[in-house]
């Protein structure tokens, strides 16, 4: 008998959750797909640094890619999945950051021109590949906060500029060396596609 009422509750709760996200995602609100190309600079966190004995280097700028889905929950605040693709290539090592990550936005302004802000979590797999040597790979979990305006360039078409700080949660290293991924500085400018 407890195991029915059990399995009953659990159910219920599936059923309700399956609803509420059907609701969520069926209500008429004007969804944005964006794509955008930018400038990465990557941060180099060595065992030092890590142990706080000296301030952290970079290892110089690099681009990226990036591409959202942006989902409105009120008039001001909306929800954006979101992936990139960042890399930076030196002469003997290249490195590469695939992130993906769910923010939620702060908007104000009408379709002439928005300003917005926010912030969340996500997960960022690091890879670097040294000349003659395997590709190493190593993942941690990160915050971002990101700030940006659009404006019209096209009907169902805007322009849009941010900038965005990442910062991973935790120490990266491959093969008990550090590397880059634990802060990234971005600038993203591209176009947000209405639906």
């Amino acid at each position: 008998m407890k195991l029915k009422i059990i399995c009953g509750n659990k159910v219920k709760k599936i059923a309700t959750l399956c609803l509420l996200i059907f609701a969520f995602f069926s209500e008429s609100k004007a969804q944005e797909l964006g794509f955008g190309f930018g400038w990465v600079n990557l941060g180099e966190p060595q065992k030092e640094i890590a142990e706080g004995e000296e301030k952290p280097k970079e290892i110089g700028p690099g681009f990226g890619f990036r591409g959202y889905y942006t989902r409105p929950i009120t008039d001001f605040l909306s929800f954006r999945p979101e992936f990139a693709y960042n890399f930076q290539d030196n002469i003997l090592v290249d490195y590469e950051v695939l992130t993906l990550s769910s923010n939620f936005l702060f908007t104000y302004g009408s379709f002439d021109f928005k300003v917005y802000a926010g912030g969340g979590i996500g997960y960022d797999w690091v890879r670097e590949k040294q000349v003659f040597e395997r590709k190493k790979t190593d993942g941690h979990y990160n915050w971002d906060i990101v700030a940006g305006f659009q404006f019209p360039f096209l009907p169902q078409l805007q322009f849009f500029l941010e900038p965005r700080y990442t910062q991973v949660l935790g120490k990266v290293k491959i093969d008990e060396e550090f590397i880059p991924g634990m802060n990234k500085v971005e600038i993203y400018g591209g176009f947000m596609i209405g639906l």
